[in-house]
């Protein structure tokens, strides 16, 4: 018999979700960052018609490698708004990656861990897949402190390498990390902060006040 699900919030569920997000935040700006660079923006549309890219897409969605909502997005109605990378997500990401931008698999292949000492960009998008799929499979929702910050800094370090050149993407990760999740608590530290904005403005209008009443008094002398 399957024993009784556990919902309460913990801080197990916490790293997990913390986890998460920079899978999908982080990873998605990440690999969007490496794909721009094969496929600018303002080329992307010309670009995805190109008749053997497309023919490309079209047997990737035939093996179902991709699907329909993917197929909107890379292709999108002539009404919509136009296609943008930034709304590919990291399936797909990498699947354009591995499949239209011309890379060459690492020495391990695709579906392998790479070697430790092997940091190319390929190795790294490849560890992103894995990682996606480590972590699409867990048992639960949930993540010791422990692995929390070993699998931390193996993403951080990944992303990091992958995200090179975003404008504060190194400070986005840290702020994910070490940011309060508790709704509660972030009210409590806003209201903390604006307190003290509020006495720092009392003690500096009471130092001003002072120097004026000190100045007319030394101009009475």
């Amino acid at each position: 018999m399957a024993s009784r699900m556990n919902l309460a919030p913990s801080i197990e569920k916490v790293n997990f979700a913390r986890i998460i997000s920079l899978l999908i935040d982080g990873g998605q700006l990440a690999l969007c960052h490496q794909f721009d660079q094969h496929f600018p923006p303002s080329c992307l549309a010309n670009g995805l018609r190109k008749a053997e890219i497309r023919k490309t897409l079209v047997d990737l969605r035939g093996k179902g490698k991709l699907n329909d909502m993917q197929w909107k997005r890379l292709y999108p109605p002539m009404k919509g708004p136009p296609v943008s990378s930034e709304n590919f997500d990291i399936s797909l990401l990498l699947c354009l990656l591995r499949n239209i931008c011309g890379l060459k698999p690492p020495k391990t292949g695709w579906d392998n861990p790479p070697s430790p000492r092997d940091v190319s960009t390929v190795a790294d998008i490849v560890r992103i897949r894995l990682l996606q799929n480590e972590l699409q499979h867990l048992p639960a929702a949930s993540m010791a402190d422990q692995d929390f910050q070993t699998k931390w800094h193996e993403m951080e370090s990944i992303l990091t390498r992958l995200g090179s050149g975003i404008p504060h993407f190194t400070d986005s990760i840290r702020k994910l990390k070490y940011d309060s999740w508790d709704p509660d608590k972030r009210k409590e530290d806003e209201d903390a902060i604006l307190k003290k904005k509020d006495s720092d403005k009392v003690v500096i209008d009471r130092i001003d006040d002072t120097d004026l009443r000190t100045s007319i008094i030394e101009n009475k002398k």
